[in-house]
Protein backbone atom coordinates (compact mmCIF):
# COMPACT_ATOMS: atom_id res chain seq x y z
CA UNK A 1 0.00 0.00 0.00
CA UNK A 2 0.96 3.40 -0.84
CA UNK A 3 1.86 5.94 1.86
CA UNK A 4 0.72 9.32 2.02
CA UNK A 5 3.97 10.68 0.68
CA UNK A 6 4.01 8.29 -2.27
CA UNK A 7 0.19 9.71 -2.92
CA UNK A 8 1.15 13.17 -3.01
CA UNK A 9 3.92 12.78 -4.94
CA UNK A 10 2.01 10.27 -7.39
CA UNK A 11 -0.58 13.11 -7.73
CA UNK A 12 1.81 15.75 -8.13
CA UNK A 13 3.92 13.71 -10.94
CA UNK A 14 0.45 13.17 -13.07
CA UNK A 15 -0.49 16.95 -12.99
CA UNK A 16 3.06 17.96 -13.79
CA UNK A 17 2.79 15.21 -17.02
CA UNK A 18 -0.68 16.62 -17.82
CA UNK A 19 0.89 20.10 -17.85
CA UNK A 20 3.89 19.01 -20.22
CA UNK A 21 1.76 17.11 -22.57
CA UNK A 22 -0.33 20.61 -23.00
CA UNK A 23 2.94 22.00 -23.66
CA UNK A 24 4.67 19.51 -26.08
CA UNK A 25 5.26 20.14 -29.53
CA UNK A 26 5.09 16.85 -31.09
CA UNK A 27 2.55 14.15 -30.91
CA UNK A 28 4.97 11.73 -29.71
CA UNK A 29 5.33 13.86 -26.99
CA UNK A 30 2.07 14.48 -26.50
CA UNK A 31 1.03 10.47 -26.52
CA UNK A 32 4.14 9.99 -24.12
CA UNK A 33 3.12 12.46 -21.36
CA UNK A 34 -0.48 11.56 -21.08
CA UNK A 35 0.80 7.68 -21.18
CA UNK A 36 2.92 8.82 -18.04
CA UNK A 37 -0.21 11.01 -16.67
CA UNK A 38 -2.72 7.61 -17.03
CA UNK A 39 0.55 5.31 -14.91
CA UNK A 40 1.00 8.58 -12.14
CA UNK A 41 -2.50 8.57 -11.61
CA UNK A 42 -3.20 4.71 -11.89
CA UNK A 43 -0.87 4.95 -8.92
CA UNK A 44 -2.84 7.33 -6.76
CA UNK A 45 -6.00 5.27 -7.24
CA UNK A 46 -4.25 2.44 -6.05
CA UNK A 47 -4.92 0.54 -9.36
CA UNK A 48 -2.83 -2.17 -10.71
CA UNK A 49 0.40 -1.42 -12.70
CA UNK A 50 -1.39 -2.62 -16.25
CA UNK A 51 0.23 0.59 -17.91
CA UNK A 52 2.66 -0.44 -20.88
CA UNK A 53 5.29 1.97 -21.29
CA UNK A 54 7.56 -0.08 -23.35
CA UNK A 55 6.71 1.59 -26.37
CA UNK A 56 8.30 5.02 -25.42
CA UNK A 57 12.09 5.31 -25.18
CA UNK A 58 12.68 8.56 -22.80
CA UNK A 59 16.67 9.91 -23.26
CA UNK A 60 18.45 12.66 -21.68
CA UNK A 61 19.46 13.42 -25.49
CA UNK A 62 16.56 14.22 -27.28
CA UNK A 63 18.39 14.12 -30.64
CA UNK A 64 16.64 17.24 -32.20
CA UNK A 65 13.54 16.54 -30.71
CA UNK A 66 13.14 19.63 -27.82
CA UNK A 67 10.48 17.24 -26.41
CA UNK A 68 13.03 14.37 -25.66
CA UNK A 69 11.02 11.54 -26.07
CA UNK A 70 10.32 9.05 -29.05
CA UNK A 71 7.32 6.69 -29.51
CA UNK A 72 8.46 3.26 -31.05
CA UNK A 73 4.90 1.89 -32.38
CA UNK A 74 4.84 -1.70 -32.68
Amino acid sequence: MDTTDDHTYFSRRADRELDMAQRATSPQAVKAHYALATFYLGRVHGLPDRHDLKGFQFRADSGGNPDGIASHEH
